[in-house]
């Protein structure tokens, strides 16, 4: 079973699931380069970081060049970037929602059209972009307006990009997590965590390194006749009725 021949550019690579796929693919003995919206206070040992502000198409193309000339040819993409806040759909304002837009979509079409046309230049047959969308693009929450249109609209384009680029040999798929623990969630949000572990038939939540598992899965040979596909990772929380 083969596994991506190049690097892996993990796209918020400081985040939490982002530092949990560079885990896994360096675990798996993988190439990672990793995007990040600012210098991580923390750096990821190893794994080269390039600082690109992805709404900024420019600047998104510039970073995916400087990847292939200083570490390689690009074999994956995974896009874990995303921003979240809350806001009633009548309180939004404009720089509000166009800000979610900007990064959680448009972000993520500089990073396909980029990653896509460095894996032309070099001549590849193959290649995978995985895109962390969430399950709020398939059922909206009260005040996550913004956010769950920019997620539902992800997954919409990645099925689109799917389509185009599967011709080139570039297969695109989503990822919908739900509710994932981090450190300190139960303190910020307990009602909210309560409520989602009565509701999910698992009975908890989700762990990041869980995601990037399923990212390897999309960016091996595991999945080669999948693309254009969402696979939700939430505990079974999308098979009940609602929480």
């Amino acid at each position: 079973m083969a596994d991506p021949d190049g690097v892996i550019v993990v796209a918020g690579a400081a985040g939490g699931i982002g530092r949990a796929v560079v885990a896994d693919c360096l675990a798996r003995s993988a190439k990672v380069a990793g995007l990040v919206h600012r210098p991580s206070p923390d750096p990821m040992g190893s794994v080269p970081e390039f600082v690109v502000d992805i709404t900024d198409r420019t600047a998104v193309f510039a970073a995916i060049d400087r990847v292939a000339e200083e570490v390689g040819s690009i074999a994956g993409l995974v896009n874990t970037s995303a921003v979240q806040d809350l806001g009633r759909l009548d309180e939004l304002s404009d720089t509000d929602w166009n800000t979610m837009i900007a990064v959680n979509l448009t972000g993520a079409h500089h990073l396909t059209q980029a990653v896509a046309a460095s894996m032309a230049n070099a001549g590849q047959v193959s290649g995978s972009i995985v895109h962390i969308a969430s399950i709020e693009g398939h059922r909206p929450a009260p005040a996550h307006g913004h956010y769950g249109a920019s997620k539902a609209a992800l997954i919409s384009y990645v099925k689109s990009a799917a389509a185009e680029l599967g011709p080139a040999g570039v297969r695109v798929n989503s990822i919908s997590p739900g509710l994932c623990h981090r450190a300190g969630l139960e303190a910020d949000w307990p009602d909210g965590v309560e409520r989602w572990r009565r509701t999910a038939p698992l009975g908890r939540l989700v762990a990041a390194a869980e995601v990037a598992r399923v990212c390897w899965f999309f960016l091996s040979d595991q999945s080669a006749a999948v693309t254009g596909a969402d696979l939700v990772v939430d505990a079974g929380v999308m098979a009940t009725a609602g929480w």
